[in-house]
Parts: structure tokens; sequence; C-alpha cells
């Protein structure tokens, strides 16, 4: 019984000139070993095959990759053009990866066939040679790989400075630490803008390295420019709250569900945009709030967006019959 061939897209890129360069990788049925790369190049005038002695092969004059759905029904319309010993085309099991850029800088040279040939070769190279050695004895002494983010009951995130700063004075902060409901998130833009807490929240951060995050501070002018923020407390509150936000979803993806969300402090005058998936809670409310505390601020939230949704309603409902007449009936 012999075994057919198969061929599969593996990496891609694109020329200055915008024309795509694609690595496809052809296969044998039952013996994986059996393969070879050949490149492919999508130009204005057709498809062509680069080889390593610089030859160019055209293969389909008048080909132009096209714009689909998915990259299946893409790959699809090269079938007509490819060679019948290369058998049917499969999709990678693999994600396909985008070719380095600097692959197609000037200073790479001319010939692109060799050049991307021996690339993908040098790469499956680096790559058996790290999988073989992935593997490792687990010795006495040996440190361990990080343990899983413990999942608190609440997610906390401190967006503004002075709620950070009178936290830490206070003792709230350490004391809502000791506690141990929650996993609590503050943007090192904090001690940007007060320098004399940096060490403390450091030292805290270190001492509960599971319940205490420290998030870089990154500066977005576009957005503060397009919302039209100019004051501190307000580019705290939107845009470090953002970054935070999007620290915590990147610890836990998608398993939020189940934990509350909180943002601790009152909305800084200059903010029209307010975040309806988390619990707002004032200073002084979130020192005391407890498991039944969080439950019934829930509860209050639900309820608070039930009668905006309401009122919403209402008004559309009155606009639309005014219209027609039947306003009341």
């Amino acid at each position: 019984m012999s075994h057919r061939n198969y061929w599969s897209q593996q990496a891609f890129g694109y020329l200055g000139s915008g024309e795509r360069v694609m690595i496809c990788i052809v296969r044998n049925e039952a013996n994986y070993r059996r393969r070879f790369p050949v490149v492919l190049l999508c130009k204005s005038d057709g498809l062509y095959r680069l080889y390593k002695d610089a030859r160019q092969r055209p293969w389909a004059c008048g080909y132009i990759w096209p714009v689909a759905e998915n990259l299946q029904n893409q790959n699809k319309s090269l079938v007509p053009h490819v060679p019948k010993m290369w058998g049917v085309q499969r999709n990678s099991a693999c994600i396909i990866e985008p070719l380095p850029r600097w692959l197609f800088r000037p200073s790479a040279g001319t010939n692109l066939g060799r050049l991307l040939l021996t690339w993908f070769q040098v790469s499956e190279t680096v790559f058996r040679a790290r999988s073989r050695t992935s593997e490792c004895e687990l010795l006495p002494g040996v440190e361990l790989w990080a343990a899983p983010v413990w999942h608190p009951v609440a997610i906390t995130i401190i967006a503004n400075t002075d709620v950070v700063v009178k936290a830490l004075h206070s003792g709230a902060l350490l004391e809502r630490l000791k506690l141990g409901l929650e996993r609590i998130y503050i943007s090192e833009f904090s001690w940007i803008r007060a320098p004399s807490i940096e060490a403390s929240i450091k030292a805290l951060a270190a001492r509960f390295p599971e319940k205490l995050v420290l998030v870089k501070a990154k500066s977005d002018r576009l957005i503060e420019k397009t919302m039209g923020i100019r004051r501190p407390r307000a580019v705290e509150y939107q845009l470090v709250g953002r970054q935070l936000q999007d620290r915590y979803e990147d610890d836990f993806g998608c398993g939020t569900q189940g934990m509350f969300k909180l943002r601790v402090g009152d909305v800084p005058r200059g903010s029209t945009l307010l975040w309806t998936h988390q619990l707002r809670v004032e200073f002084e409310k979130w020192t005391e709030l407890t498991i039944v505390g969080l439950s019934k601020l829930q509860i209050e939230a639900k309820g608070a967006r039930d009668q905006q949704n309401k009122r919403a309603s209402k008004l559309l409902a009155n606009h639309f019959g005014k219209n027609t007449g039947i306003a009341g009936k």
C-alpha cells in the first residue's frame, strides 16, 4: 500500500511591494521525515516558485492571492496550481507564523529563495534541539515553577494616587491584604506622582506577592486627546484603570466569573465614562467590606442598573409613542 503526500502552509510574509511570500511543507503521510520546504511568491503577474539557486519558476500566470474569509479558502486557491506529487492540501496543525521582517530588508540580499529556505531549516533545527532539552529531571534544591494564580473572592483595582496614598497611610491597605479576600492591583503611576510611597508599596508587594500586584505605567496621549481628558485624577480613573483591568484579565483570562470586581474611589470630575462591569465602592465602605457586604454591594449595583434600563426604555417608549400618536394608551 503506497502512502500519499500532503502539503500545508507554514509561514508567510509580505515584501515591500506588497507581494505575498509563503513557505509550504510537503510531507509523506507515513514517514514524517520525508518532507521538503518550498517557497512560493505571489507577484502581480502570477504565482512563482523560488529556488535556492536564485531561479524563479512561473507556475500560474495571472494568479493573485485571494482575499477570502479564512485561510483554508485562501489555501484552496493554490490547489489547482501545485504539482500532483504534492498530494492533497491540509491545514497546518500549528499556528501559521508570520516571517520575521528582517528577512525582507535590502541588506538581507537578493536571493530570497535561499534565504527563506535556510531560515526555515535553521529554525527547525533550533526547535528540535530545544525540544530535546525541554525535559529535565527534578532534583532536591531545584527551583520549581510558579504556582497558578490564586483565585480570590474579589479583584480590586485602585486607580487613583490619592486613594492609594490614603489606603497606605491609614493602614487600610495592610488590613485588606491581611484579610485575604482580594487580589489588589495598583499602578506604578501612583508612586511616580507620589514618590515617597514607593518603598512602602514595594515592601507590601514583596510581603504579599499573591495579593498585591504592581502594574507598569503606560501613557496613551492619543486616547487622552480623543476623550478630552486633562486632569490627572481623570487620567488615572480612565487610562490607569483600563491598564489595571487589562492586567487582571491577563492573569485570569476568562476565569474571573464568580469573583467580585471592585474599583475603589469616587468618580473624579472630568470623567464621563463609567465602568459598568466593575462595582464602584467608596474608600470608607471598602475598608470594612466583608463577603456579606460584597454580596449586598452587587445586589445594589444590579438594582441600579435595572432602574437605569427601565428609565431608558420608558423614555424611548414615550418618544416613539408621541411620534405615532399612541402615547399613554
